[in-house]
């Protein structure tokens, strides 16, 4: 089996948890999720099955979208609902305030992730370290906020956004440090992933869904061809079929980039051309 399960992952579980339940569902050792999605998050969960796990590094830093509840006034260890609450005021800024910030937001900005994260520091993940009371440091990144909308009230402390972003970016951070601009607490209270590249909530599927279907599961496998369609296309005479089996590189007159190779009207995988030269980086044929 070899392609791309939409997961809606429901709260509570962590990524590993639906990674484990999709091999259970469907008997299958290769499986793994692209993105990690938090326990307390829910929504878009990608996952591969076979090869197709070969495509992450093309589609792991895509554009993500999510809908999110801010609430203001107290904060938390993990900056989530799931934390120990650390500090608070009962200060809740006005809708006026928040949205005269936004902006400032938006574009290219540094955040530094949350403690309790996946963030790899000497071999070690960092919300162990957390949860040990360790004291450590996690470095600065940038990232990019593509749209910050403010979307309407849940509750008189609790704001809902809708943020499209890039790849990296924790969005419990940018909830962190959107109160400190309101000179507020704050944390995240809920979370839903609506996109992630070329995957979108209304085509998800829940692991129920999955289990009572699991004999008709091509109705949910999307193909690695189909996964990164935004990749352009190159098709390639059959007599080099076997040159690039064996990674062999060939003249092309294409323009330098990257593409989904097509010979002999098979999708072989990615590669990229450099000076009019085709090497294939990603081999995903089905029979090698």
């Amino acid at each position: 089996m070899n392609g791309f399960l939409n997961i809606l992952k429901p709260t509570g579980l962590t990524s590993s948890d639906v990674v484990s339940k999709v091999k259970r569902i469907l008997n299958q050792n290769k499986v793994g999720h692209m993105g990690t999605l938090d326990p307390a998050g829910s929504g878009v969960l990608p996952v591969a099955i076979g090869k197709s796990a070969r495509l992450f590094p093309y589609l792991t830093y895509k554009r993500k979208k999510y809908r999110t509840y801010f609430t203001f006034g107290k904060t938390t260890d993990t900056l989530d609902s799931f934390g120990t609450i650390t500090e608070k005021n009962g200060f809740i800024p006005d809708k006026e305030d928040v949205l005269n910030v936004l902006n400032a937001f938006v574009g290219e900005i540094k955040q530094i992730p949350p403690k309790y994260s996946a963030i790899n520091i000497s071999g070690r993940k960092a919300y162990d370290m957390a949860r040990n009371g360790e004291v450590f440091e996690i470095k600065e990144r940038t990232v990019n906020i593509y749209s910050f909308d403010y979307i309407g009230n849940f509750s008189n402390d609790t704001f809902i956004f809708d943020i499209e972003c890039s790849g990296g970016t924790y969005i419990r951070s940018l909830c962190r440090d959107l109160g400190k601009k309101l000179n507020a607490f704050s944390y995240m209270s809920l979370i839903i992933r609506l996109k992630s590249g070329n995957f979108n909530i209304e085509d998800s599927v829940t692991l129920d869904e999955l289990l009572n279907n699991k004999n008709e599961i091509n109705k949910y496998l999307i193909s690695p061809y189909e996964a990164v369609n935004d990749i352009p296309v190159i098709t390639v005479e059959e007599k080099y079929f076997h040159k690039l089996s064996n990674g062999v590189i060939i003249a092309v007159n294409e323009a330098d980039g990257i593409y989904r190779i097509i010979c002999d009207s098979e999708f072989f995988g990615i590669g990229e051309i450099k000076n009019k030269n085709l090497k294939l980086t990603t081999y995903l044929r089905e029979n090698n």
